[in-house]
């Protein structure tokens, strides 16, 4: 199995390693519940290194990104970041990633470790008709996210304040033993950052930035965190069977830029009408929905949960479910239930996110 180059550190520091996508990860340190409440209320500070980086450069390498991704590469400034789906020529999200342009002539695509290898040899069939070069770069970045309320000062105290921290959706270059760079983009729904050093630069930048009020965290409450957002995870809400319309994120595409992978098959979906929605999901009576569960109203079954937990914020079992277009706006009105071992336990059907800065949205 991989390991990132923090990953010393991260058995240093006790955490509870776990198998993820062909990588040895940390689960967590202190508790997934304590480290969720850290970043809604203070900062964590997460090992993302296992994310794979795929670098395209050359005078066609604008041309090709537009053509791999559903949004629309020509609003991009340099410096800024854009979140995008990688689709197949059947309109299947293949993949929800980063797209960084520094320049019309680089891009970087940040995208699940799941999903590298694969996204890459796509990627790399996909440039032969554009004059663009592909590189696999992931083995020489490290990425770190330092995510809450208090990201900038962590990670002000980290970097120095000669590094520029950038907005929203931008990103900043400097130097950390080597060429690095960071984004004001994240996971977890709250201000902060991803931070891109060479790859044995990791102990060094984990060490300034954790400390003082920044708790180390894991892959478990980065998974709650996404999940109160109601923010997608490949091979749960999103995969090569669902299109971007079904996963609630039909904003990322952009029908008018001109051709794209997959469009002509988007567009029949558009004009057929979707099949079935992605919803939220929060129990009434008591259980967990998880991965697979079957979802009824009345007597029929509607749909399916993709992803579930015990919120830590809201302190109610809640989840995402694959739901039956036309049985939406009933289940909506009348409710619906979740099998759970064997026995069928109320819900209700909601809009997400389930959480927004500081509070309930549910």
């Amino acid at each position: 199995m991989n390991r990132t180059a923090l990953y010393e550190t991260h058995i240093e520091s006790g955490a509870r390693m776990v198998e993820f996508a062909g990588w040895h990860m940390p689960v967590s340190y202190s508790g997934i519940r304590e480290e969720h409440r850290a970043v809604r209320s203070a900062c964590g500070v997460f090992d993302a290194s296992h994310m794979g980086e795929i670098e395209i450069t050359g005078p066609g390498a604008e041309q090709l990104c537009q053509w791999l991704v559903t949004n629309d590469i020509s609003r991009m400034r340099d410096m800024s970041v854009q979140y995008n789906l990688l689709c197949n020529e059947r309109g299947g999200i293949m993949d929800d990633l980063m797209v960084y342009r520094f320049s019309s002539s680089r891009f970087i695509l940040c995208v699940n470790a799941s999903n590298t290898g694969r996204n890459f040899a796509w990627v790399v069939s996909q440039a032969k008709m554009f004059d663009a070069d592909v590189m696999n770069a992931s083995g020489r970045f490290s990425l770190i996210a330092v995510q809450g309320p208090d990201a900038s000062q962590t990670a002000t105290r980290a970097l120095g304040d000669g590094v520029n921290l950038p907005g929203r959706f931008s990103s900043t270059s400097f130097e950390f033993g080597g060429e690095a760079f960071v984004s004001g983009t994240g996971y977890t729904g709250e201000d902060g950052f991803e931070i891109f050093v060479p790859w044995d630069s990791a102990p060094g930048l984990w060490k300034g930035l954790c400390g003082e009020g920044a708790v180390m965290c894991g892959l478990g409450c980065r998974d709650t965190l996404r999940l109160e957002m109601g923010y997608t995870l490949y091979g749960h809400e999103i995969d090569e069977g669902i299109n971007p319309f079904e996963a609630n994120l039909g904003r990322y595409v952009h029908m008018d830029k001109g051709d794209f992978c997959g469009r002509e098959a988007l567009g029949r979906v558009l004009e057929s009408g979707v099949k079935r929605s992605l919803c939220g999901l929060v129990m009434v009576e008591s259980g967990i929905p998880r991965d697979a569960y079957r979802v009824f109203c009345g007597t029929k079954e509607v749909g399916v949960v993709t992803s579930g937990t015990m919120s830590p914020s809201l302190n109610k079992p809640l989840g995402l479910a694959m739901i039956e277009s036309g049985a939406v706006e009933t289940a909506r009105r009348k409710g619906v239930e979740v099998e759970i071992r064997g026995s069928l336990r109320k819900a209700a059907i909601t809009d997400i996110p389930f959480y927004r800065r500081g509070e309930a949205a549910v």
